[in-house]
């Protein structure tokens, strides 16, 4: 008897204590200035900047920069005419996160067709084909705001940046 007495006092005790947790009030959640999360913004694409340019150093590269933070590098030159917007591109390509992992290709067996700046690919495609030629091979290094962004997309995590190893082979 004394061992269910002692047994009935512990679980009043237990069920007064979580009355008395759940009248507590409610803490606010933290609001966020603009300043602040634009400051949160800058510091990660700054060390997502930092991360693709130590990627790009790491394999020997030289690549050039687009206003939007796209690298890229040209390393076969072909004579070709120039895709523009609403063209039609067909590209083989090899996509990578910066640790190697493959997470996507089309290969010219069975390429890739988008409407250029129309259709649901990542914009940094829609902006690096248009520096290309037909025939041109490229390297693109794409950071997260131009690829998947915060999101991710199936094997795509979050906020990662991705590398292309693309051809373009015609354009309609």
């Amino acid at each position: 008897m004394n061992r269910i007495f002692k047994t009935l006092v512990i679980l009043m005790g237990l069920a007064l204590m979580s009355s008395a947790c759940e009248n507590e009030p409610a803490k606010e959640p933290r609001t966020y200035t603009q300043e602040e999360l634009l400051e949160v913004n800058r510091k990660m694409m700054s060390n997502e900047s930092d991360r693709i340019n130590a990627y790009i150093a790491k394999n020997g590269w030289e690549m050039e920069e687009s206003p939007t933070g796209l690298r890229y590098e040209i390393y076969h030159h072909s004579t070709g005419a120039t895709p523009t917007t609403t063209m039609i591109a067909t590209i083989s390509y090899t996509a990578y996160l910066l640790d190697s992992t493959k997470v996507g290709s089309a290969d010219i067996s069975d390429p890739k067709q988008f409407r250029i700046g129309h259709d649901d690919v990542i914009s940094g495609l829609h902006e690096g084909i248009t520096l290309l030629s037909v025939g041109d091979s490229a390297r693109f290094v794409i950071p997260s705001h131009l690829a998947y962004g915060l999101t991710g997309d199936n094997n795509i995590p979050p906020n990662a940046a991705l590398f292309y190893d693309i051809t373009l082979l015609g354009i309609q």
